[in-house]
């Protein structure tokens, strides 16, 4: 196995608030988002990604920036992904290696309609946000 891969995603467990909370897959690559609710903003431990369908997995080299409960493959840019938490949202450009900050307002799912660029992200009190990605974040 490669250096830093695990045959399990390295994800915070042991807690009653912390796991796994999605995942989404473009082809091979996976991506498990999650971490522990209970301490939203740590960075440890709350994403990984798996390039060949979940049999090895890695530890991002920039992890989304805390807790996150929902991640979406971005439909037509493959490799592309959102996920969101209670603190933010984040994009990965790269197939979960690298995530980048994109707002730090607080959602608990998302969602694209497939074949296109739209989606929904919602919240707490009724919160839903429509989002359109532009062409160009290749």
């Amino acid at each position: 196995m490669p250096a830093g891969a695990s045959s399990t995603p390295p994800l915070a467990n042991g807690q009653a608030g912390a796991g796994i909370f999605s995942i989404a897959a473009t082809g091979n690559t996976l991506v498990a988002v999650g971490g522990d609710y209970t301490r939203a903003d740590a960075r440890a431990g709350v994403a990984a990604y798996s390039l060949d369908g979940g049999h090895i997995w890695f530890e991002p080299e920039t992890p989304p920036a805390g807790y996150r409960s929902a991640v979406a493959s971005i439909p037509g840019l493959g490799g592309h992904f959102l996920a969101v938490g209670p603190n933010g949202s984040d994009l990965s450009r790269d197939g979960g290696r690298v995530w980048e900050g994109i707002s730090e307002a607080g959602y608990n799912a998302v969602a694209f309609a497939p074949g296109t660029l739209t989606g929904w992200a919602v919240g707490t009190e009724g919160k839903i946000a429509r989002l359109t990605i532009r062409r160009g974040l290749e």
